[in-house]
């Protein structure tokens, strides 16, 4: 389904729009004291899902916060020189946020989640809110109107497995 989804995107690009792409700096990015990076800090294709492999991330990164994407899923993990732990900060049903303050003397590694394509079983669009001066990273869920999102990449031509799997959150 990746593959897929990576086809289509190919196909709809602009060469104007893949040069810019291939233009911006491979990860991590560093940026107003976070650090960015697609999935793990050592390797932007590495997905992160568990302690173990969040560990190498947050003793490198040059950041105390480091944001990754890949999984989809909203969450992270917190290392305080010790032992690592799984932060749970994704807003439950009914709630539209939750937060997390960011501790001096820990180091973090957050996934915001995604705004599309969800893969935790929450089909509502996830994103984060950072305040690195407060020290607070607010974790948000926001419907959003899902039908008209699948009606318009049903007339894209996107594939169908990527179009159902929105109501899903998988």
């Amino acid at each position: 389904m990746a593959r897929a989804a990576v086809e289509w995107t190919r196909n709809q690009l602009l060469p104007e729009n893949m040069r810019y792409l291939q233009s911006l700096p491979q990860g991590p990015v560093e940026i107003d004291g976070l650090a960015l990076v697609h999935g793990a800090v050592e390797d932007e294709d590495e997905y992160i899902f568990a302690a173990d492999q969040a560990l190498p991330g947050l003793v490198v990164s040059r950041r105390p916060v480091t944001f990754f994407g890949h999984t989809h899923i909203q969450g992270g993990f917190s290392y305080d020189g010790a032992r690592v732990e799984r932060v749970e900060l994704s807003p439950g049903p009914g709630a539209s946020f939750a937060a997390v303050n960011v501790e001096p003397k820990k180091r973090y590694l957050l996934n915001p989640g995604s705004v599309g394509q969800p893969r935790d079983s929450d089909p509502r669009a996830a994103f984060a809110i950072a305040d690195i001066e407060k020290r607070g990273v607010e974790f948000w869920r926001v419907p959003y109107d899902i039908a008209a999102v699948q009606d318009r990449m049903e007339q894209a031509g996107a594939p169908q497995a990527l179009v159902l799997r929105l109501a899903f959150g998988r």
